[in-house]
């Protein structure tokens, strides 16, 4: 999420502050990366329930640590998405399924995280279906406090 900022960034300091327009060129790489985000696969809230019953799934927060603690999805790990690396080789070995989420629309940060995690060669996981928004919006539990640490 830290590049994106910095590209966007970079952009807008390029076109407001540039004395000759500038124009934004969409490369084959960024728009191969947006459809790769696309076809991540997602699983719904429902299935994640059945998951969690059965102690099959591990959630991952992909959101910052304040939103955290704000409230999450009972059971969640808070692994910022720049911090996913980190932890690519123990979840290598986890025979859970593993489900990102976040609170984006059409879930983009969960399913870039599931993205890179596969780049990573975690190959157990999925992006939850609507995200957090999704969870609150259906009353579903929540819990708030600050994130405990793997």
């Amino acid at each position: 999420m830290t590049r994106w900022i910095a590209a966007a960034m970079a952009l807008f300091a390029l076109t407001v502050l540039s004395p000759r327009p500038v124009m934004a060129v969409a490369t084959a790489a960024d728009a191969t990366q947006v459809q790769d985000v696309r076809d991540v696969p997602r699983i719904s809230i429902d299935d994640v329930k059945t998951l969690m019953a059965k102690k099959q799934v591990l959630l991952i927060d992909v959101r910052d640590p304040m939103a955290f603690g704000e409230g999450h999805i009972p059971g969640a790990m808070n692994v910022p998405f720049d911090f996913l690396p980190d932890h690519a080789e123990a979840w290598k070995k986890d025979k859970r399924l593993l489900v990102t989420y976040c609170a984006c629309v059409n879930e983009g940060t969960a399913a870039r995280a599931a993205l890179d995690m596969n780049a990573f060669g975690v190959r157990n996981v999925k992006a939850l279906l609507g995200g957090y928004n999704e969870w609150m919006k259906r009353g579903e539990k929540i819990v708030k406090g600050p994130p405990t640490r793997p």
